[in-house]
């Protein structure tokens, strides 16, 4: 029954512990692991009779960039990776949740000087600024149209995507647990741009969008999939933008 299934596949895991690689806490029962270039489930569970663990077969997509030279990154001290930047041509852009058979945990914009060097200068961006022109604090995109963010990816860092005009849409996934300040900054969509934030996000801080001087479209459409915002969040998570500027929509998916 699949009460061998799991015991088989945890045996199978604890006898090969040292090549476990511990990918993220999913919740405080739930961790997701890699063995064998498979991802796995390891769940606990407490009843009347103790503690039990069982494990399975994770349906997490794994998305690998097509061009690892697409992507600037940054590989941390825990072994997990922080993307800095996209340098690609796509207008409709992937983000990966593993590089180099490491996991995506954050994307964090990076300084750029006006020839697309990362690093140096004083403008953020996450695109190549040789597709962009200074805006601001950073730097303008109207190429990129989409942007999704793949599974496994749990933090949006300060000005993330800044500037970033030209979206449609941001997909963000069901493992996102922080947004930064101004991570939706001085988006000034010519036409709807919808971005739903899951219900997993668990902390918000201060003026995502900006503040009301920097968000000038009503373009802009916001699903909160949560019935209402959640206490943790930052009370001025918007900065003050107004509804004539930004669409909210509490407990939309």
């Amino acid at each position: 029954g699949l009460g061998d299934v799991y015991k088989r596949q945890y045996l199978m895991l604890m006898e090969n512990q040292d090549e476990i690689q511990i990918i993220g806490e999913i919740d405080e029962n739930n961790v997701r692991v890699m063995y064998n270039n498979n991802l796995y489930i390891i769940t606990r569970e407490e009843n009347e009779e103790g503690m039990t663990v069982k494990i399975s077969k994770d349906t997490m997509e794994i998305v690998e960039p097509d061009d690892i030279n697409d992507w600037v990154y940054r590989i941390e001290d825990n072994n997990t990776v922080t993307i800095l930047g996209y340098r690609g041509d796509d207008t409709e852009i992937v983000i990966p949740n593993y590089i180099n058979s490491k996991p995506v945990k954050r994307i964090e914009p990076k300084y750029q000087d006006g020839a697309g060097l990362w690093g140096t200068g004083s403008k953020y961006s996450f695109v190549d600024s040789n597709k962009c022109t200074a805006y601001g604090y950073g730097w303008k995109n109207t190429t990129i149209t989409k942007i999704v963010v793949s599974e496994g990816i749990e933090e949006l860092g300060n000005r993330v995507f800044w500037g970033m005009c030209g979206l449609t849409e941001i997909k963000l996934p069901n493992s996102l647990k922080k947004i930064e300040v101004a991570a939706f900054g001085y988006m000034f969509p010519s036409t709807p741009c919808i971005i739903n934030i899951p219900i997993n996000v668990t902390e918000v801080e201060n003026s995502i969008f900006g503040d009301s001087s920097t968000v000038l479209s009503s373009n802009l459409i916001i699903n909160v999939e949560a019935e209402e915002i959640p206490a943790q969040w930052n009370q001025n998570w918007t900065g003050g933008v107004g509804e004539n500027e930004i669409k909210i929509n509490l407990g939309v998916k």
